[in-house]
C-alpha cells in the first residue's frame, strides 16, 4: 500500500505522527512517504521525507507551510493520504474532491481547545464556528482517526468510516526495558509537554506540604515542557509555601531515555483541569507511567476512568482538591504493597492491551476497507 503521512504543523520526529505510525507502517512493509517540517528531503527507516519549511510563525505556516504540503501531495500517486493537521483541512477537502482518499487523524478536541484558550466573544464565535465546519467536513472524507473512543463518540454516526488509535506505547522501540528498584526518599512525578494550570501543577505544589505531615522527605517533581511561564512561577510558588528544597523543576528527556527518569518516581500523576479537550483526553504519559511500573492518581474523566477500571492500576481523585490530592498520596505511600501492586498491573496492562501493535491493525483495516469499497 503506497500511504502518504502529512503534517504542516508538527516537529517531523513527532512521537504519534512519525515515531509511531509513519515509521511503523513502514515496519510493515507499506511505502510511506511522510511530507513534515524538516530542512531537506531524507530517508530515515524506510520512509522517505519530503520537506516544507519549517520554523514558521503559526500564521506563515497557515498561510504558506500548508500550501506546499498541498503542493507536494496532489502530486503523488498514494494510495491513502492521512494527515494530522486542522489548518490542513480546506486543502485536504481540495485533495479529496481531486478523487484522492484522505484521512484525518484528529488528536485532540479541537473545537474544545479552542475554547478553553480563548477569552471573550471570541470564545463562542471561533469555536463554534470550527465545530460546523468539522461537521460539514469530516463526513466527506475517507476516514478519521480518533485518540479516544469518547471523542470517537462525539462523531458517531457522522463519519464514514474510523478507528481508535490511543497513545500507547510502541513496546519495540524500548529493546526490553525493565524498571530498576524505587529510589527514596518517595517522588511524586508530573510530567509532560505543557506542564502548568492546565495540568494542575499548582494543586500539586499546593499538596506537598500536607503531605509532609506524615512524609516529610517526600519530593514533588516536574518533568518535560512549560507553559505561561511555569519553569518560573513553580519554584515561586514552592517557595512561598515553604517546599522549595523538595520541588523539581527539570526539562525535557528524550522518549526513550524518559523511562530511567519517570522509574525513579514512586507515584506518577494525570491531572487535569476540566475542559472539553480534557474530559475526552489519553495522554501518553498515562501508558509511559503504567509501562514504567508506576502506580498512577488521576483526574476524574471518562477516558481515565476507563483506564483505571480496566487494569486497577489508578486512583481517581478529585484534582482541584489539594488536600484530596495529599490523602491519596499518603495512603499509596502508607501501604507499599499496594502501591507496588498496582504499579505491576499497570505494566502488566501494557503488554497484554495497551501496545501500538494492536492500534496500527485497526489503522490498516480501517485503509483496506477504505481501497476495497472504492
Amino acid at each position: 500500500m503506497r500511504i502518504c503521512q502529512i503534517t504542516s504543523a508538527h516537529p517531523w520526529q513527532d512521537e504519534r505522527i512519525f515515531m509511531r505510525c509513519t515509521r511503523g507502517l513502514a515496519k510493515r512493509g507499506h511505502q510511506v512517504v511522510y511530507i513534515a517540517p524538516i530542512e531537506s528531503a531524507r530517508r530515515e527507516e524506510g520512509v522517505s521525507i519530503l520537506p516544507v519549511t519549517p520554523n514558521r510563525s503559526k500564521w506563515e505556516r497557515i498561510a504558506l507551510t500548508t500550501w506546499e504540503a498541498f503542493r507536494i501531495a496532489r502530486q503523488l500517486n498514494a494510495d491513502i493520504y492521512h494527515y494530522h493537521d486542522p489548518e490542513l483541512h480546506p486543502l485536504m477537502d481540495v485533495l479529496k474532491r481531486m478523487g484522492k482518499r484522505v484521512v484525518f487523524d484528529m488528536h485532540e478536541n479541537y473545537a474544545g481547545a479552542m475554547r478553553n484558550r480563548l477569552s471573550g466573544w471570541k470564545r463562542d464565535l471561533f469555536p463554534d464556528g470550527f465545530a460546523k465546519y468539522e461537521q460539514y467536513l469530516l463526513p466527506r472524507l475517507d476516514g478519521v482517526v480518533f485518540v479516544s473512543q469518547s471523542q470517537a463518540d462525539m462523531f458517531a454516526g457522522q463519519v464514514k468510516r474510523s478507528c481508535v488509535i490511543r497513545n500507547i506505547i510502541d513496546l519495540s522501540r524500548l529493546d526490553n526495558w525493565t524498571p530498576p528498584p524505587r529510589q527514596e526518599p518517595p517522588v511524586i512525578l508530573s510530567a509532560g509537554g505543557s506542564l502548568g494550570p492546565e495540568r494542575q501543577a499548582d494543586k500539586l505544589v499546593e499538596a506537598l506540604p500536607l503531605i509532609h505531615e506524615e512524609f516529610p522527605d517526600a519530593r514533588v517533581r516536574f518533568l518535560g515542557k512549560y507553559a505561561y511561564g511555569y519553569e518560573q512561577k513553580i519554584p515561586e510558588m514552592a517557595a512561598k509555601l515553604g517546599v522549595a528544597d523538595h520541588v523539581d523543576v527539570d526539562g525535557w528527556v528524550p522518549w526513550v531515555e524518559s523511562f530511567d527518569e519517570i522509574a525513579k518516581a514512586s507515584i506518577g500523576t494525570v491531572f487535569y483541569q476540566d475542559n472539553e479537550n480534557n474530559q475526552i483526553g489519553l495522554p501518553n504519559r498515562v501508558f509511559s507511567y503504567m509501562f514504567a511500573k508506576l502506580p498512577l492518581l488521576m483526574s476524574d474523566y471518562t477516558e481515565l476512568r476507563r483506564v483505571a477500571e480496566e487494569t486497577g492500576a489508578a486512583e481517581i481523585i478529585n484534582t482541584e482538591d489539594p488536600r484530596n490530592i495529599a490523602e491519596a498520596v499518603k495512603a499509596l505511600l502508607r501501604d507499599r504493597d499496594r502501591l507496588e501492586a498496582m504499579g505491576q498491573k499497570g505494566r502488566d496492562a501494557v503488554f497484554e492491551n495497551y501496545n501500538y501493535a494492536k492500534e496500527l491493525d485497526s489503522l490498516e483495516a480501517m485503509y483496506d476497507d477504505i481501497l476495497a469499497r472504492r
